[in-house]
């Protein structure tokens, strides 16, 4: 799950757009109220907000209300947008490549690194509430969600499936990519195993444009 440094990094104008929508709250902050707080026309902000929501650091979305006329559009801060903010972000990629490159030159290979995954996934799993979703799917999302991923399920030619659209760990100057992601295989199966499901699963990376798939075979209630 290796993006560029280009793809990865934002710029200047796109971070201080970004803070602002956090500093105003983090939820339905109009481009207006953007404008307001960070000075200059609306539209200065509308391009810096359209790369942001593609990127999946926030989503856009009518604001409800009763009034007539036109509703404004809301912009709301993601979990990867936070963690874009967060400056921990850069350590933990530093720390997840000198792992995965020590791992490799003392000869692990992928079955240590899913059985790694394997047990990561254990641990996140055990630790959600009974509010959690019991659908199989539904419970990888919300630990791959408060770990980062920004997933979502999509459709496919094949049936369900999900697509991380950040990755959290991986940063822009290792070549262990490839065992990383082997990591977050197991992560995900580590869930599944969690909460007694048995499906397999794929990992696909960047096999969807908006990032990596994962696709798992016959999703069952649990």
């Amino acid at each position: 799950m290796h993006r560029s440094q280009e793809r990865n990094k934002l710029s200047n104008p796109r971070r201080r757009v970004l803070l602002a929508v956090r500093d105003l709250g983090g939820e339905h902050v109009t481009i207006n109220q953007l404008a307001e707080h960070l000075g200059g026309h609306p539209n200065a902000s509308r391009a810096h907000l359209g790369a942001l929501a593609d990127r999946g650091l926030i989503t856009v979305a009518d604001i409800p209300g009763t009034g007539p006329g036109r509703r404004p559009r809301g912009h709301t801060l993601t979990e990867a947008g936070k963690a874009a903010l967060d400056p921990a972000e850069v350590n933990n990629a530093s720390l997840a490549g000198a792992f995965a490159s020590y791992l490799v030159r003392s000869g692990h290979g992928s079955e240590d690194a899913r059985a790694i995954g394997r047990m990561w996934g254990d641990s996140q799993a055990a630790a959600l509430d009974d509010a959690c979703p019991r659908d199989a799917l539904d419970s990888v999302v919300r630990v791959l969600d408060m770990l980062g991923f920004d997933p979502g399920r999509v459709r496919t030619a094949d049936g369900e499936a999900l697509v991380l659209r950040t990755c959290p760990l991986i940063g822009n100057d290792h070549d262990d990519q490839a065992f990383l992601c082997d990591v977050h295989h197991g992560l995900i199966d580590g869930v599944l195993r969690r909460i007694g499901a048995a499906e397999g699963l794929t990992l696909l990376p960047f096999a969807d444009a908006a990032g990596c798939r994962v696709e798992v075979d016959e999703p069952v209630a649990v």
